[in-house]
């Protein structure tokens, strides 16, 4: 079948709580390749619809569109939707799921949803290690992004080194603070730091602005994260890496399994692998501005090559069969558990919006499932509490403080 036969669905996460950035970008990249799209971000439908009429909805949208091929892109660790549904779903039409964090996700729910895909999407070889115990066909697309969101805006580069990201997760401000203390400034930028949480325009600025963009290659388990791996969890190949790349700053990142498959080290990117070699790179680069200069021309220069997500899904489209083979979700109780309980957020969101019929059916199709679980329970209620004050400051405010200040008496526990 050729692309112009294919009636496209995605189904897609839209939660306003989390950047969306990733989203559009493969989104766009579906767009650019194939003619006939639908959209259907299924977060907005499920507040819309509630848990007895949301499974309908879906289905209907597949049937009364006669799609054939839908791409699936989860939020990571979320279970809106029932085994039962994904199954459904993939004899009516070619199933594509894109998972973005397997590396957390996998043992407790991307390992489920996967049973049912034709075609599994990954963007670094670890997780695609993960899934071939499962014999599911999986194709390693790296992190996609659109170039047009990242330029090169030729700008004077001021800032030596700076960081965006979560400053929270595992070393990183130890890292961080390591540099400081040795004479190197560093700005940082995102969740835990002093200038906050910045929009993507602002993040590209930073990168254009900056002779040395720092990425960080750890997936750390937290009390914090419902859903993650028991066993230890394996380093990212971060998408960071080509947003910084594709503005022509330097990458220098911490080592991760697979980076010397998507980047030449040395050459169009570098890497540390403890805050020894980090502090000695960080110094040598500084100093040698043609060498870095030549080197962050050729990482833009591969990340236009290789990661576009306008080209990219022409690669992805030679994978596609006509049909799936049809699987049945085998699932054990604790995903049938969590998922009945991950409904809960819905609870809430209906609750402190008054529709309190919606709510209702929520809490009795928990029941119906599965016992209460007070501790996901706690997590999703504050979460879903947080994504409706969002746009009020002081609460949000309140809530990152005590986030923070969990994640940093549980490391204290840990050490």
């Amino acid at each position: 079948m050729s692309r112009n036969d294919h009636k496209v669905m995605i189904l897609y996460y839209g939660g306003h709580h989390q950047s969306l950035t990733i989203y559009e970008d493969y989104i766009n990249g579906v767009q650019k390749y194939y003619s006939d799209v639908r959209l259907l971000d299924y977060f907005d439908l499920y507040l819309r619809q509630g848990v007895r009429r949301f499974t309908g909805a879906v289905i209907n949208e597949v049937e009364q569109y006669k799609r054939d091929l839908i791409f699936f892109m989860p939020g990571s660790g979320d279970m809106t939707f029932p085994a039962v549904l994904i199954e459904k779903l993939s004899t009516m039409a070619y199933m594509v799921i894109n998972f973005f964090d397997s590396e957390i996700f996998f043992d407790n729910i991307d390992r489920h949803y996967a049973q049912a895909a034709g075609l599994v999407l990954v963007p670094n070889p670890g997780a695609q290690a993960l899934f071939s115990s499962i014999e599911t066909n999986t194709y390693c697309t790296y992190s996609l992004f659109d170039p047009e969101r990242y330029p090169c805006k030729g700008v004077e580069r001021a800032t030596d080194v700076s960081f965006v990201g979560n400053l929270t997760k595992a070393n990183r401000r130890r890292y961080i603070e390591f540099l400081m203390k040795n004479g190197i400034t560093v700005s940082t930028f995102g969740y835990g730091t002093s200038s906050g949480i910045i929009c993507q325009e602002k993040m590209v600025d930073v990168f254009n602005r900056t002779k040395i963009s720092l990425n960080f290659s750890d997936a750390e388990q937290s009390g914090l994260v419902l859903y993650s791996r028991k066993e230890s969890l394996i380093p990212q190949l971060k998408g960071r890496i080509t947003e910084a790349a594709l503005t022509g700053s330097f990458v220098l990142t911490e080592y991760a399994p697979g980076l010397d498959e998507m980047y030449e080290i040395g050459k169009e990117i570098d890497i540390f692998h403890d805050q020894d070699e980090l502090l000695q790179k960080v110094r040598y680069y500084l100093a040698h501005p043609i060498e870095r200069d030549t080197i962050a021309t050729a990482g833009r220069q591969r990340a236009l090559r290789d990661y576009d997500c306008r080209r990219a899904f022409q690669n992805i489209d030679g994978l596609i069969a006509d049909r799936n083979e049809h699987r049945q979700i085998k699932y054990d109780e604790m995903f049938e558990h969590n998922q009945a309980n991950f409904l809960f957020y819905y609870f809430v969101r209906f609750a402190l919006t008054f529709r309190l019929v919606k709510a209702f059916f929520e809490i009795k199709h928990i029941c119906a499932h599965a016992r209460l679980d007070f501790r996901q329970a706690m997590y999703l209620g504050v979460r879903a509490i947080a994504a409706c004050c969002g746009q009020n400051r002081l609460f949000a405010w309140v809530y990152t403080a005590l986030k923070l200040a969990i994640i940093s008496l549980q490391k204290k526990q840990v050490s």
